[in-house]
């Protein structure tokens, strides 16, 4: 690459960090593209730096909301990919996992199922059974089929992704998997949910600082199954921790704040 596009380069990739920073995620995803563009000139279509400067785009598209515009790239992005590797890549199975999320975003739970079960057996056959990938595939799976209202498929899968967490336990990952159990079982096996829910608070005030937005925002996901489980006592309490925690990060938490009491609002006039 010549000197000339390399300085252009950094200096666009800087202005759009800044852009990303400050929120502004939109004009971040055309800054993006328009490094996309003058790179494919000079590299090529399926240089690295140009599937590298789609995903940024992708992401920031997400972050402002245009899911229709992030789905365009990831799936121009498959293309790219499946030409420079071809179709069978660890790679590929892996992008074909961030299309399923993003699709399970939008509400197309059966089409992300579709695809974390394509890259599901492509990791299994390039890579082996333990491929430490698959604990996540399995949780995705195991959140798709819940949406799906299909709870026999859903349990088999979150607990072959607990089953594979297990050695890495406490971990955000497995308390977030033993959360997404505990809701599905809840009314089938309460206390076994219930203790569930335990364990999931246990892992995450281990594996988050006491003080963290980090943690806040895990409490947070918590309290919401508690509330969809109709324990709004519990849900309340938690909401209620998360905003001390979100009030003493400062100006930088004033939004997640301000959602936070929102909630807790809506919990208290149940209570």
């Amino acid at each position: 690459m010549n000197p000339f596009v390399q300085s252009w380069r950094r200096r666009l990739l800087a202005q759009a960090d800044e852009l990303v920073r400050r929120g502004e995620h939109r004009q971040a995803a055309r800054l993006h593209r328009e490094l996309c563009e003058g790179l494919e000139q000079h590299l090529g279509e399926v240089h690295p730096q140009v599937i590298e400067h789609l995903r940024h785009q992708a992401a920031c598209h997400r972050r402002a909301a245009d899911l229709p515009a992030a789905e365009a790239v990831h799936r121009r992005l498959l293309r790219l990919l499946e030409r420079r590797h071809g179709t069978d890549h660890p790679k590929v199975a892996q992008h074909l996992n961030s299309m399923g999320v993003l699709a399970c975003e939008m509400g197309r739970h059966r089409h992300a199922a579709d695809l974390y079960q394509r890259a599901l057996a492509s990791i299994r056959r390039l890579l082996g059974d333990e491929d430490p990938r698959l604990a996540a595939l399995h949780h995705n799976l195991g959140t798709a089929y819940h949406c799906l209202a299909q709870p026999q498929a859903a349990e088999h899968h979150y607990r072959e992704a607990l089953r594979r967490l297990a050695v890495h336990r406490p971990s955000a990952e497995h308390a977030d998997c033993l959360r997404d159990l505990a809701e599905l079982t809840d009314s089938r096996r309460p206390e076994g949910a219930q203790r569930k829910m335990e364990q999931c608070l246990a892992e995450l005030r281990q594996v988050h600082r006491e003080s963290s937005p980090e943690l806040a925002q895990a409490l947070i996901r918590v309290a919401g199954s508690f509330f969809r489980m109709q324990q709004v006592a519990a849900a309340h309490d938690l909401l209620c921790e998360a905003s001390d925690l979100l009030e003493a990060l400062g100006p930088d938490a004033q939004d997640e704040l301000a959602a936070c009491r929102t909630l807790i609002a809506q919990c208290a006039e149940l209570l």
